[in-house]
Protein backbone atom coordinates (compact mmCIF):
# COMPACT_ATOMS: atom_id res chain seq x y z
CA UNK A 1 0.00 0.00 0.00
CA UNK A 2 1.31 3.42 -0.95
CA UNK A 3 0.82 6.37 1.39
CA UNK A 4 -0.73 9.48 -0.11
CA UNK A 5 0.43 13.02 0.64
CA UNK A 6 -2.71 13.39 2.75
CA UNK A 7 -1.84 10.29 4.80
CA UNK A 8 1.69 11.53 5.39
CA UNK A 9 0.53 15.00 6.46
CA UNK A 10 -2.09 13.55 8.83
CA UNK A 11 0.54 11.26 10.34
CA UNK A 12 2.91 14.20 10.82
CA UNK A 13 0.12 16.24 12.44
CA UNK A 14 -0.67 13.44 14.88
CA UNK A 15 3.03 13.14 15.74
CA UNK A 16 3.44 16.88 16.37
CA UNK A 17 0.32 16.95 18.55
CA UNK A 18 1.66 14.08 20.62
CA UNK A 19 5.13 15.63 20.94
CA UNK A 20 3.62 19.00 21.86
CA UNK A 21 1.58 17.41 24.64
CA UNK A 22 4.62 15.57 25.94
CA UNK A 23 6.72 18.74 25.99
CA UNK A 24 3.85 20.61 27.65
CA UNK A 25 3.87 18.15 30.55
CA UNK A 26 7.67 18.29 30.72
CA UNK A 27 7.53 22.09 31.05
CA UNK A 28 5.05 21.78 33.90
CA UNK A 29 7.12 19.15 35.71
CA UNK A 30 10.62 20.62 35.21
CA UNK A 31 12.17 21.72 38.50
CA UNK A 32 15.20 23.31 36.87
CA UNK A 33 14.83 26.62 34.97
CA UNK A 34 17.37 25.91 32.18
CA UNK A 35 15.76 22.51 31.56
CA UNK A 36 12.31 24.10 31.59
CA UNK A 37 13.47 26.63 28.99
CA UNK A 38 14.74 23.86 26.71
CA UNK A 39 11.38 22.09 26.97
CA UNK A 40 9.58 25.37 26.25
CA UNK A 41 11.62 25.89 23.07
CA UNK A 42 10.89 22.34 21.91
CA UNK A 43 7.21 22.85 22.73
CA UNK A 44 7.11 26.07 20.71
CA UNK A 45 8.84 24.32 17.79
CA UNK A 46 6.21 21.57 17.83
CA UNK A 47 3.41 24.14 17.91
CA UNK A 48 4.88 25.92 14.88
CA UNK A 49 5.31 22.63 13.03
CA UNK A 50 1.74 21.54 13.77
CA UNK A 51 0.43 24.91 12.54
CA UNK A 52 2.38 24.56 9.28
CA UNK A 53 1.09 21.02 8.77
CA UNK A 54 -2.47 22.05 9.62
CA UNK A 55 -2.25 24.93 7.11
CA UNK A 56 -0.99 22.55 4.41
CA UNK A 57 -3.88 20.15 5.07
CA UNK A 58 -6.47 22.92 5.27
CA UNK A 59 -5.31 24.68 2.08
CA UNK A 60 -5.71 21.42 0.16
CA UNK A 61 -9.19 20.85 1.59
CA UNK A 62 -8.07 17.79 3.53
CA UNK A 63 -8.84 19.26 6.96
CA UNK A 64 -12.16 21.07 6.81
CA UNK A 65 -12.98 23.39 9.67
CA UNK A 66 -16.49 24.40 10.69
CA UNK A 67 -17.12 28.14 10.53
CA UNK A 68 -17.73 29.77 13.90
CA UNK A 69 -21.08 31.48 14.40
CA UNK A 70 -21.10 35.04 15.80
CA UNK A 71 -22.78 33.73 18.98
CA UNK A 72 -19.98 31.22 19.61
CA UNK A 73 -17.39 33.84 18.75
CA UNK A 74 -18.93 36.10 21.39
CA UNK A 75 -18.63 33.30 23.97
CA UNK A 76 -14.88 33.05 23.28
CA UNK A 77 -14.23 36.71 24.09
CA UNK A 78 -12.41 37.45 27.34
CA UNK A 79 -14.63 38.38 30.26
CA UNK A 80 -14.69 41.62 32.22
CA UNK A 81 -11.55 42.39 34.15
CA UNK A 82 -9.32 40.51 31.73
CA UNK A 83 -6.35 42.29 30.23
CA UNK A 84 -3.36 41.12 28.17
CA UNK A 85 -0.70 39.70 30.43
CA UNK A 86 -3.18 39.22 33.28
CA UNK A 87 -2.11 36.45 35.63
CA UNK A 88 -4.59 35.46 38.31
CA UNK A 89 -3.34 34.86 41.82
CA UNK A 90 -2.33 31.24 42.28
CA UNK A 91 -4.66 29.17 44.44
CA UNK A 92 -3.65 28.64 48.03
CA UNK A 93 -1.43 25.65 48.59
CA UNK A 94 -3.39 22.81 50.10
CA UNK A 95 -1.39 19.67 50.74
CA UNK A 96 -3.19 16.50 49.76
CA UNK A 97 -4.31 14.25 52.56
CA UNK A 98 -3.62 10.55 52.38
CA UNK A 99 -6.77 8.56 51.55
CA UNK A 100 -6.84 6.96 55.00
CA UNK A 101 -6.87 10.38 56.73
CA UNK A 102 -10.13 10.97 58.59
CA UNK A 103 -10.47 14.06 60.77
CA UNK A 104 -11.99 13.39 64.16
CA UNK A 105 -15.68 13.99 64.47
CA UNK A 106 -16.62 16.55 67.09
CA UNK A 107 -17.98 15.03 70.29
CA UNK A 108 -21.06 16.97 71.24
Amino acid sequence: MRLTDRDILYDCLVDTKYASGTYHHAVLEAANEPVRNVFKRHHDDELMASKMIFDALHQRGWYPVEAVSPARQQMAQPGPGWSPGFTPNPPEFRPERPPEFRPEQPRW
